[in-house]
């Protein structure tokens, strides 16, 4: 029947059973299977081939399946990258898998490629069915060897199938050559199939001629299925090696084994599964010398070769006869199909012959949407991105959002798709942030569309931004997600504007602690310093009178700048100021101009230094904070501003570096003496790192995160006062020509891999430590 005939008869039918290879043969039963569901047995486990065959060349299409099955960011490195690699690297399958009302594989190997690519259990419920072999009766090994020109003394020794790197043809090949059978008259090895086209088939070529071996080994080149059982009866050894598998099960050791020819096989996928009493079984990564006495010790013992053949011949009989595998897959389809009639499908079916009302269609589709999600799949990660997708300012912040984010899209936990999400304060609900993150992994040609986030239980949201009006709007529509089982997780950057107040707008400290408040309702918060968490900890305690409080955990951030999408570049009169720094003692500040800083205090202490005499530089690199806040609610940042700008010594003495690269920020830190870190209040303090990664001495008031993040290999300075800091300076300066001042390079710090691991390991995606 046509396809055609079978889309407008399919109803006619009771069962449906799809046999899906990674073959453009294939290719339309995608398209049926959606809408007339079956059970779906694979012959390969990779349907890749199949779907770069439907795609065509509309690479929007692959991009959408890429995507779809293993992530935004697979999709986009494909994209980027040209070349098909991850046509090659991924199933892209998983469309068939969750459109299928069952699975049937022919090995286990199958049912752990599952697990391994889309979680634990996804393979629950498949059946393992041997691939069918009608036992062989009637093949006349004596007629087979006479026609092929064989005498009874002969040893003839095949590998069977298209010619293929994959295949090993070459190590078989050279165990041929380096083993005392191929000196011995009459023996002969042939690769009964097609060689392979490229570099790969005339270097065979090359070696065979090289050794004068023509006679000896064969490639017969593509032949007919009369051709392929000749060979099949005549043979007194088979060689059938894989160097890698895409879930197929090897058709061509069957038909060995069926036919009684003794089989060398490696331990590769579905091969390893096989009865080692029936075949000679090497080891996966086998050595060479392996392969050459199994060659050796079968060409030397027909005893041997007999039991070795008449075992796999049982096998074939007691395992993939077709009465045997038939009543198999009869209980498998019955199964699928009694599974399916209790879940959607049935229910479905069911509403198809009820009246639906007006309306109702799409609350109905929704419900059914949330209450059975697709199986298997990914479970979603769901990175809350909601300011960087509008705007990078490139705060502190939004310098950890980018390098985490990065981090988890170009190295996913394992099993787990990362999809960047945001929201906005005028609409409830998450959109996928498809258009951001193209564009932040480089691929601007390919339009997306920012949908509708859906969230099913096991999926994990973690708002990495700081979007505290977001949240606390969304908050509802958050709980009914943690309702359904998605697990809720914020990152806590500082309780700053709740500890001190007096250094923020007006507002800020209650807007804060109704954000404490909303997220502290949910599983989890991840805090950047153990200080932070502690402070997290006293204040949920003092404020809260929740019967149970979110785990509460810390990281540490990560500092190699590499990794976070740095900028680059150099502004005109740069390298002019370097000279200036390195010509005399420079201390450096870096960190956005706000209150709490301490800038008004450094600018001061430094105008004592001048003052007295004291040749040093002082040079803050940041922007101005809060310019969107009107100036009186901006404390003290105007009149900090206005010094730097009028300030006598500015360009001389006092450099203020606004807005510079990050690459230009590098040159900073070398050329640089100390760094100064005068904040009164920080989450973390980045700039320590970054100093200690330079070997930047550091001068850090004496707090308890600087403390935290440095311990004893910075000095350490007290008090508000202008005379503090410069007394503080003074001092470094002498110990600095004493050579008394501590080596920062000894301050531990992590990559920003490390920080991703951290995260994931709190929010449950990875266990292992």
């Amino acid at each position: 029947r046509s396809v055609d005939w079978f889309h407008d008869h399919a109803g006619e039918f009771d069962r449906i059973v799809y046999q899906f290879g990674n073959s453009p043969l294939h290719a339309h039963m995608v398209d049926l299977l959606e809408q007339f569901p079956g059970v779906v047995v694979l012959h390969d486990f990779y349907l890749s081939s199949l779907q770069a065959y439907r795609a065509g060349h509309d690479q929007r299409k692959l991009f959408d399946a890429l995507r779809r099955d293993h992530g935004i960011a697979v999709a986009c490195d494909w994209i980027a990258g040209g070349d098909g690699a991850a046509v090659e690297t991924y199933p892209l399958n998983l469309q068939i898998l969750q459109d299928a009302l069952g699975i049937i594989v022919h090995s286990e190997h199958s049912k752990a490629l599952a697990d391994h690519w889309y979680g634990d259990s996804s393979s629950a419920g498949w059946n393992v069915i041997p691939l069918v072999r009608t036992p062989v009766v009637d093949a006349s090994r004596d007629k087979a060897r006479t026609q092929l020109g064989l005498g009874e003394d002969d040893l003839l020794v095949c590998s069977f199938g298209f010619l293929d790197p994959t295949k090993l043809n070459h190590r078989l090949l050279e165990a041929w050559l380096d083993s005392p059978v191929a000196s011995r008259p009459g023996a002969r090895l042939v690769f009964v199939g097609e060689n392979h086209g490229a570099a790969y088939g005339r270097a065979l070529l090359d070696r065979i001629a090289q050794a004068g071996a023509w006679e000896a080994v064969q490639i017969t080149g593509w032949g007919d299925r009369p051709l392929f059982q000749t060979y099949l009866a005549a043979a007194d050894i088979a060689v059938q090696l894989r160097a890698n598998t895409l879930g197929e099960t090897s058709a061509s050791v069957l038909d060995c084994m069926n036919h009684g020819i003794p089989t060398i096989v490696n331990a590769r996928g579905a091969m390893g599964e096989l009865d080692r009493s029936a075949v000679w079984m090497l080891q996966d990564e086998f050595d060479q010398a392996d392969l050459v006495d199994a060659l050796n010790t079968l060409a030397n013992d027909a005893d041997r070769r007999r039991v070795l053949g008449d075992r796999a011949r049982s096998v074939i009989r007691e395992r993939h006869a077709p009465a045997i595998c038939a009543a198999l897959y009869e209980r498998a389809i019955e199964d699928a199909y009694g599974r399916a009639d209790r879940g959607l499908y049935g229910l479905i079916r069911s509403l198809k012959t009820q009246p639906i009302p007006s309306g109702e269609g799409s609350r109905l589709a929704t419900s059914l949407a949330r209450n059975f999600p697709a199986h298997p799949r990914h479970p979603q990660l769901l990175v809350d991105v909601s300011i960087l997708v509008h705007t990078d300012l490139r705060t502190g912040i939004q310098r950890v959002v980018r390098a985490i984010l990065l981090e988890w899209l170009t190295n996913p936990p394992l099993g787990w798709k990362i999809e960047p999400v945001y929201a906005t304060v005028d609409m409830l609900g998450y959109r996928y942030a498809r258009q951001f993150t193209s564009r932040l992994l480089g691929i601007e040609k390919v339009d997306l569309e920012d949908d509708a986030v859906e969230a099913w239980p096991g999926d994990v949201l973690f708002t990495l931004d700081f979007a505290w009006h977001i949240v606390v709007f969304q908050q509802k529509y958050l709980q009914t997600w943690h309702n359904r089982g998605v697990k809720i997780w914020f990152m806590v950057y500082d309780l700053l504007p709740v500890l001190m107040p007096h250094v923020f707008p007006d507002g800020s400290g209650e807007g804060h602690e109704q954000w404490l408040t909303a997220i502290s309702q949910f599983d989890g918060i991840v805090c950047i310093s153990e200080a932070v968490a502690e402070e997290m900890k006293t204040w949920a305690k003092s404020a809260l009178t929740l019967d149970k409080l979110p785990r509460i955990e810390w990281i540490h951030l990560g500092a190699d700048i590499e990794r976070s999408a740095p900028t680059t570049g150099f502004p005109d009169g740069a390298e002019r100021i370097l000279s200036t720094i390195r010509g005399r003692p420079t201390f450096l500040m870096v960190g956005t101009i706000e209150p709490r800083k301490g800038h008004l205090q450094t600018i001061a202490a430094f105008e004592l230094l001048w003052a007295k005499g004291v040749d040093v530089n002082l040079v803050i690199v940041g922007h101005e904070g809060w310019k969107l806040v009107p100036d009186i609610q901006r404390r003290t940042i105007p009149r900090i501003v206005s010094t730097l700008r009028q300030h006598p010594e500015r360009g001389e003495r006092l450099f203020w570096l606004d807005g510079i690269s990050d690459e230009y920020l590098e040159a900073i830190y070398e050329a640089s003496s100390c760094l100064i870190a005068a904040s009164e209040g920080e989450g973390f303090g980045l700039p320590l790192i970054e100093a200690a990664q330079h070997g930047l001495p550091v001068l850090a008031r004496d707090i308890p995160v600087f403390r935290e993040v440095a311990g004893e290999h910075a000095t350490y300075f007290s008090g508000l006062d202008a005379a503090d800091l410069a007394e503080a300076v003074q001092g470094w300066l002498e110990d600095a020509q004493r050579e008394r001042i501590p080596d920062p390079t000894s301050i531990t710090w992590h990559t920003w891999q490390e920080a991703a691991r951290r995260i994931a390991r709190h929010l449950g995606v990875i266990t292992e430590e």
